[in-house]
């Protein structure tokens, strides 16, 4: 596989069989697939787990959710960490994943990297892109469906959104021939819903009102602005995915001639008293 050297801009992904390195979460992963595999009426295939390889004139970093294996995150350039199985078991260190925005790091195991490096991209705004976004993960459940996805969250999920987020074509990446990596259609599912949510629709007037609301994610108190009805479930948070959001009324498109002052009647942003970023209602 071609692999540019270490001072040329990139992104390079690798795929490491599930488990390199422990046979016994190499174990488990073959009994998962196993009964996966006889659920979904198909063959077993190899499990397989990615990581990143990005290059900018700063310098070469790896991109990697893996275990918390101690304290010392910083040494590894951590950038967030989540709990695995359940938020309440997340408490304790065994059951934390984190996430590696590694400067000259290393990816553990990849002697037993297959069909590895991929080369990506040699563009170097993407490369830079893609560590920005690493800033911006989110960071739930390891092993659980917490995004209503259809598939769990794991760290192929984070790959994966990493790259369908900076503009990459994830949905046309395929692992190694015989494999498959679980959880990289979650990420990918993320990200489509995260970039239509971004894009705030703001139609021509119309006879009937409608109100542009402004939501405060209680999740990780990021603040965004949808058009959507009154009577219209609230949108899922763009940054960390979360479902529970606040709603707060921003701008009402009411009735009048459009360039009139009856057409729109702004009201408070954030913040209109009570304390904290969002007057109180996201705890802060």
């Amino acid at each position: 596989m071609e692999h540019l050297t270490a001072s040329e801009p990139g992104v390079d992904l690798y795929w490491l069989p599930l488990g390199a390195g422990g046979h016994s979460v190499r174990l488990n992963g073959r009994v998962f697939e196993a009964v996966a595999a006889r659920l979904d009426r198909r063959p077993p295939c190899d499990l397989y787990h990615s990581a990143l390889e990005v290059r900018v004139p700063e310098g070469r970093f790896v991109i990697e959710m893996a275990p918390v294996p101690d304290g010392n995150g910083e040494q590894r350039g951590v950038v967030a960490e989540g709990a695995v199985g359940s938020r309440w078991a997340g408490r304790v260190r065994i059951f934390r994943y984190e996430v590696r925005r590694w400067r000259e790091g290393v990816i553990p195991d990849i002697h037993e990297a297959v069909e590895s490096p991929r080369h990506l991209s040699a563009d170097q705004d993407l490369a830079q892109r893609v560590l920005d976004l690493a800033l911006q993960v989110p960071t739930p459940v390891w092993g659980r469906d917490e995004l209503g996805a259809g598939e769990m969250w794991n760290s192929n999920s984070l790959i994966c959104w990493l790259l369908a987020r900076c503009g990459l074509p994830a949905e046309s990446i395929d692992a190694p021939a015989g494999g498959r990596p679980p959880g990289w259609h979650a990420g990918l599912v993320v990200a489509r819903r995260q970039s239509q949510l971004r894009r705030v629709r703001r139609p021509a007037y119309t006879p009937s009102a409608m109100p542009i609301y402004e939501f405060v994610c209680m999740e990780c108190e990021s603040h965004f602005e949808e058009l959507v009805g009154m009577t219209a479930p609230d949108p899922a948070c763009p940054d960390c995915g979360a479902s529970r959001v606040a709603r707060q009324l921003s701008v009402f498109a009411a009735h009048g001639a459009p360039g009139t002052a009856e057409q729109s009647i702004p009201s408070p942003s954030f913040g209109g008293g009570g304390g904290g970023c969002c007057g109180g209602a996201c705890g802060c």
